[in-house]
């Protein structure tokens, strides 16, 4: 069991003083031409940059899928300290569902980049890594339901490698969220055992921050890597987008990819450019987890991931204060440029730039700062220090603008055309990531 029974053992003492804290149970690269002289690429950085053999801890500001295949790579290197600040926005696919019968924060963000972090030191733990990664059926009610039955009872195929202490404690969760399920209607089809294991957690302990904790420690994460929710809470969050002709759109689902639960998405061009993104509620831009504070503070690098601008990154920035100490950081703030344009970039008669890019991500910061102007005006480069771009992606980096905003460390990183698209080269994407990091 590789220790498993010591780290439950000593989870109920970290959870008391958990407990405790919470208070309560399209332009190529190859068309830059004469502005290269301030565009590096990502292997001369060795040249410029001086290792430091000390630990380092880095922020990621990102959504639930675009970083994961590049988050595991991040934590080969023992001196890289990661905490990911997750969205709790979402409100599309099995997490709708779980929000319309329970309430509460969403949970899928959390789950998909735990399960991306899991341990594969051993078959159980592998096996384990696939229960919580699983979906049921989507075939018919009758059918997902009826998986759905058989991971609750222990006869589902996903339990051949998992031993009776593993498989007590994920039951035991997923036996909690059944409970919290009884009397209403539910639509388990493409469901996320993951998510329904999660959120029966957070139920249990009233906190997904203490959900998030027992999670990592299933799936065994390395104990150098932090998931944590943007906003500490445990009610339902939900986002506003103000495009620029007056439109309001509410909901990341409506924002980002209006479809079906199923995954069926029709993308619809915007009308016209968003303008501004927050919460819907009292609260614009609403406290954020204590713990995002922290580990801000004691940041040496901060990075925007690559993502859904407005619905993944956006929610992990209008939050109050989170702008004021980004701003007062000396430490690299580094974007990391989206290969492709997207519903949130791309409207009816126009598309993002690399400097709309930086300058949304500027502008939302700066919107949910306390201490905003007059003491003093704040530029880009207060927030963004570095940009890391796509080589050959579809987003027209406008470097002259660039240059203006301040950015003038501009980093093209190799690619390659995935089955629809050009994406970045993973282990290409990481080391460029670790080289700027080292200050």
């Amino acid at each position: 069991m590789g220790g498993l029974g010591s780290e439950l053992e000593s989870l109920g003492s970290e959870m008391g003083s958990l407990s405790s804290e919470l208070g309560s149970p399209g332009t190529e690269m190859g068309s830059l031409g004469g502005c290269m002289n301030f565009v590096r690429s990502a292997e001369s950085l060795d040249l410029e940059r001086v290792s430091v053999d000390s630990e380092r801890r880095l922020v990621i500001f990102s959504g639930g899928t675009a970083f994961n295949s590049c988050a595991r790579l991040m934590t080969e290197e023992s001196l890289l300290k990661v905490s990911y600040v997750l969205p709790v926005s979402d409100d599309g696919g099995s997490t709708s569902e779980i929000i319309k019968c329970l309430g509460g924060p969403a949970v899928g963000d959390i789950r998909s980049r735990c399960v991306q972090l899991s341990a594969d030191t051993d078959s159980e733990t592998l096996a384990v890594k696939e229960i919580l990664g699983h979906r049921l059926c989507s075939d018919s009610l009758q059918a997902a339901e009826d998986e759905w039955y058989s991971v609750l009872d222990g006869s589902h195929t996903l339990w051949t490698s998992v031993a009776k202490p593993y498989r007590e404690t994920i039951l035991a969760f997923l036996g909690h969220f059944r409970i919290q399920l009884r009397d209403k209607q539910f639509d388990f089809r493409n469901g996320s055992v993951g998510n329904f294991f999660l959120s029966g957690a957070r139920c249990f302990f009233n906190s997904l921050e203490a959900a998030t904790l027992i999670l990592a420690r299933v799936l065994r994460m390395d104990e150098g890597v932090r998931v944590l929710p943007a906003i500490s809470t445990e009610k339902q969050v939900a986002l506003v987008a103000e495009l620029e002709d007056g439109t309001l759109l509410h909901g990341q689902n409506l924002i980002s990819h209006p479809g079906g639960k199923t995954g069926e998405s029709t993308v619809e061009t915007l009308p016209s450019k968003i303008r501004k993104i927050f919460y819907n509620g009292a609260e614009r831009y609403p406290k954020p987890n204590p713990a995002v504070i922290d580990c801000l503070a004691s940041s040496d690098s901060i990075i925007y991931s690559m993502g859904s601008l407005f619905t993944s990154i956006a929610p992990t920035l209008a939050l109050r204060g989170v702008g004021d100490i980004i701003s007062e950081k000396a430490v690299p703030k580094i974007v990391i440029l989206n290969a492709t344009l997207d519903r949130e970039t791309r409207w009816s008669n126009g598309e993002m730039k690399a400097s709309d890019v930086v300058l949304a991500i500027a502008e939302v910061l700066t919107e949910a700062m306390v201490c905003r102007i007059p003491r003093r005006a704040y530029s880009p480069r207060d927030f963004v220090t570095t940009l890391i771009v796509p080589e050959g992606g579809e987003i027209d980096v406008d470097v002259g603008r660039l240059a203006q905003l301040g950015i003038t460390d501009v980093i093209p990183v190799a690619t390659a055309l995935g089955a629809e698209q050009v994406l970045y080269r993973e282990d290409h994407l990481v080391e460029c990531l670790r080289e700027l990091t080292k200050t």
